[in-house]
């Protein structure tokens, strides 16, 4: 009877002591004790500059960090093409997501790499990077996504000889001038760039090209520091405004994106950022929250927010440098040859016509010279009329 019983996978079934069956053992693990079959290789592959290694064990983010550094490494950053691409290669070869070196928790809570490189590229994957889920990995399709850092994974180690420049404490540069046209733009510096917050509720679409007209964009919030500036100064602007846009959207690959072409390595989304109706593709700031939803390109109006980057101080008086120094003796040289070429022809021009007046007055007498009358003349005109006078007196 109870060999026609039906056993269902899982379940727990009752059976004699003395039956045979196959059996599970257990016993305490001691955490100090690593097993030999699972330990991870420790071969550094050389790719360019930097070199990989793949931690091949299921760590949290935090492990996997500990583990790279005793290996004299860090959690790799990838910062070109060949790192994105061999990384990928890794996630296929073992058909496994990899944590990088990227996270939120650590870093004031913007997203920056863990050996202090800011981000110069990404490969976000849709919907990312979620503001809750501080730590990445690359997934098995080779796109960056964010998780609970307690979760485990493989991990990707990179020994690198680059070390991250320091950001400067000072930016210089002005911002441009008040912007008298409608709408009226006043220009406030923080750190290296400019920003214009217009009270005028247009559509996103429409900020987006007041904000180019004036050689600017919509505002990308790159960090937590820049994010807290713009928080502050819409809260003085008061709550009259519900929202500002920003320069953040949405492209057809459901990938965000802002119009700067910043890459994305902060977001402060609402916690419910889905809407009911037509598309919501672009984003804007909350005056009261002080988060991010998203509203529609065309047909959503709110007041904006400008950025450009601060230019250099107008100098005085030009700087000649010896290259143009010698360029402007050699303009002023060709200038004096032809002034003095210009001058002896006037001498000899006067010279000619001097000599010409010389030699009439040599050839031909003067009206003053008794003899001119007592000779032929050489005009037609006063041999006539000299004649004619002959004829008068003989006739007299």
């Amino acid at each position: 009877m109870r060999a026609m019983q039906r056993l269902e996978l899982g379940k727990w079934v009752t059976k004699g002591c003395n039956d045979t069956s196959g059996f599970i053992c257990s016993r305490a693990i001691d955490h100090f004790i690593e097993p030999s079959p699972t330990k991870t290789p420790t071969t550094f592959i050389k790719l360019g500059n930097d070199s990989y290694m793949v931690l091949q064990k299921n760590l949290t983010w935090k492990e996997a960090r500990h583990e790279c550094e005793l290996e004299g490494a860090h959690l790799a950053s990838i910062r070109d093409l060949h790192a994105q691409s061999y990384t990928e290669l890794q996630t296929a070869k073992f058909g496994q997501p990899l944590w990088i070196g990227l996270n939120s928790q650590e870093t004031d809570g913007y997203f920056l790499w863990i050996d202090n490189w800011q981000l110069n590229m990404e490969n976000w994957g849709n919907d990312e990077p979620k503001r809750d889920h501080p730590c990445v990995y690359v997934d098995v399709d080779g796109k960056w996504k964010t998780a609970y850092c307690n979760q485990t994974s493989y991990s990707i180690c990179k020994k690198s000889p680059d070390i991250a420049p320091t950001l400067p404490v000072q930016y210089s540069g002005v911002c441009p001038d008040l912007t008298e046209s409608d709408p009226k733009m006043i220009w406030l510096p923080y750190r290296g760039h400019c920003y214009a917050f217009v009270t005028e509720s247009v559509s996103w679409s429409r900020a987006s090209l007041l904000c180019l007209s004036r050689g600017a964009s919509l505002v990308s919030i790159e960090d937590t520091n820049e994010a807290k500036f713009i928080e502050n100064y819409i809260s003085f602007l008061g709550n009259d405004h519900g929202k500002f846009s920003i320069g953040l959207f949405k492209t057809h690959a459901e990938h965000w994106l802002w119009l700067d072409k910043t890459v994305v390595d902060y977001t402060n989304w609402e916690k419910s950022t889905d809407y009911e109706g037509y598309n919501h593709d672009c984003a804007f700031i909350s005056t009261t929250t002080k988060q991010w939803g998203k509203q529609h390109c065309l047909y959503d109006y709110a007041s904006f927010i400008c950025k450009t980057a601060k230019v250099a101080k107008p100098t005085t008086s030009p700087v000649i440098n010896p290259t143009d120094e010698a360029v402007t003796h050699r303009n002023l040289a060709g200038v004096a040859v032809v002034v003095v070429l210009a001058v002896l022809f006037v001498v000899a021009g006067l010279a000619y016509i001097y000599h010409r007046r010389s030699i009439s007055q040599v050839a031909a007498p003067s009206y003053a010279n008794p003899m001119y009358y007592s000779t032929e003349s050489p005009f037609p005109e006063d041999k006539d009329t000299k004649t004619l006078v002959d004829h008068m007196e003989i006739n007299e």
